[in-house]
C-alpha cells in the first residue's frame, strides 16, 4: 500500500508526479550491467530514490501510558524543535501552531519542501530529525487509516511497530471485505489506541467545501473518483460554452 519498489536487498521510492499513488501498480525494474535500477510504469521511467532496506524500528511492544509517556526531563526554558511540511494552506496551519507552541516556551522551526513527492520522499528516507506533517485525515474510524501506523512505507512516518495495531489493522482489512461497517468499528477502537500512545499530534477534522461554475455539467462536487487516483474526475465532465458565454465569460 506504499510506493515503495522491492528489488532483491534493495528499496526504492517511486516519487510522485502524474499520478496520486503508485501503490498496486505494476512495474518493471531494469538492472543495468553497473548494478543501478531503474523503473518503469507503462513504458515511462519513474523519478526513484533510494529508501533504507529496513527502516529501524521503533517499539516491538504496546507501551503502558501511565509509564511510559511520563516525562524523563524537563525543559524550564523550553526547547527547539522543527517539522517538515509542503503546502501554503499547511504552512498558515503551522504557522498558527508555532505561535501557540512558543507561549509555552517550543521553539518550532517550519521546514517547506518543494512539493509532495518531495515530502513522500522525506519520509520514505526517514531523512527529518523532528516532526513531519504528513498530509492525511486526523485518526477517525475509515479502515484504510490503521495502514498510517503499520508497515515500514512512507505512510508509517514514526515507524511504529507494535503488535497490538498490526493485529487490529489486519482484522480491520479482513473484515471490511465482507462488513465495510464492522471493520469501521474494529478501527475506532484501534484508533482510541493509537491516540493514547501519542505516536503523533493529530490535526483537526474540518468541514470542506467545493465550488463550481454553472457551465461545468457532469459534476457534483467530486475531488477524485476511485481510490486515490487524483483529479481524475476532470474525464467525465464537460463545459457549456454557450451557458458560459450567456453568464459573460
Amino acid at each position: 500500500m506504499d510506493n515503495v519498489v522491492r528489488f532483491g536487498n534493495q528499496r526504492l521510492q517511486a516519487l510522485l508526479d502524474s499520478r496520486y499513488s503508485y501503490a498496486r501498480a505494476k512495474v518493471e525494474v531494469w538492472e543495468r550491467f553497473d548494478g543501478s535500477l531503474s523503473v518503469y510504469y507503462q513504458g515511462r521511467r519513474l523519478h526513484t530514490r533510494s529508501v533504507p532496506s529496513e527502516p529501524a524500528r521503533l517499539r516491538k511492544t504496546p507501551i503502558s501510558v501511565t509509564t511510559n509517556l511520563t516525562p524523563r526531563q524537563t525543559y524550564p526554558t523550553g526547547f527547539k524543535a522543527s517539522v517538515v511540511i509542503t503546502g501554503q494552506d499547511v504552512a498558515d496551519y503551522y504557522s498558527i501552531v508555532k505561535d501557540q507552541w512558543s507561549k509555552v516556551g517550543i521553539d518550532l522551526e517550519i521546514m517547506q519542501v518543494a512539493d509532495v513527492g518531495a515530502l513522500i520522499g522525506t519520509a520514505a528516507s526517514v531523512s527529518y530529525e523532528g516532526l513531519i506533517s504528513i498530509f492525511f485525515s486526523p485518526p477517525f474510524t475509515y479502515p484504510e487509516q490503521a495502514q498510517y501506523c503499520t508497515g515500514t512505507g512512507w505512510l508509517n512516518a514514526s515507524l511504529i511497530s507494535d503488535p497490538y495495531i498490526d493485529e487490529q489493522a489486519e482484522k480491520a482489512k479482513e473484515v471490511g471485505i465482507t462488513d465495510f461497517r464492522a471493520a469501521m468499528a474494529i478501527t475506532k477502537e484501534l484508533m482510541k489506541y493509537v491516540l493514547d500512545q501519542a505516536y503523533c499530534i493529530p490535526t483537526p477534522a474540518y468541514p470542506n467545501y467545493v465550488l463550481w461554475w454553472p457551465w461545468l455539467k457532469n459534476y457534483s462536487g467530486e475531488l477524485s473518483v476511485g481510490y486515490a487516483p487524483g483529479d481524475s474526475w476532470v474525464q467525465y465532465v464537460w463545459i457549456d460554452q454557450d451557458l458560459k458565454k450567456e453568464i459573460g465569460y
